[in-house]
């Protein structure tokens, strides 16, 4: 059962899958709004993963140049760890 479900969210941005994992738990109760606080916590690793393969995988023709240096987590660090 979990592989089925790993599989499912594979190609997921994390926010969806913060939304999937709501609207299945409000279907068994009420979600607690700490415990979505905590879910989007869990999730916020894979977030920056996203993002930084966002990046990496991002380049085009001619990019190269302007960006030398730069990586994905280099990216991430300068627009989101402020």
């Amino acid at each position: 059962m979990l592989k089925i479900i790993q599989d499912t969210m594979k190609n997921k941005t994390a926010l969806q899958e913060l939304m999937e994992w709501m609207i299945e738990e409000s279907e068994v109760i009420p979600v607690d709004p700490g415990d979505v606080y905590q879910k989007a916590k869990e999730l916020l690793p894979k977030e920056k993963e996203q993002i930084i393969a966002s990046w990496e995988n991002g380049f085009w023709e001619g990019c190269e140049e302007e960006l030398s240096g730069n990586s994905g987590l280099q990216y991430y660090n300068e627009q989101y760890e402020k």
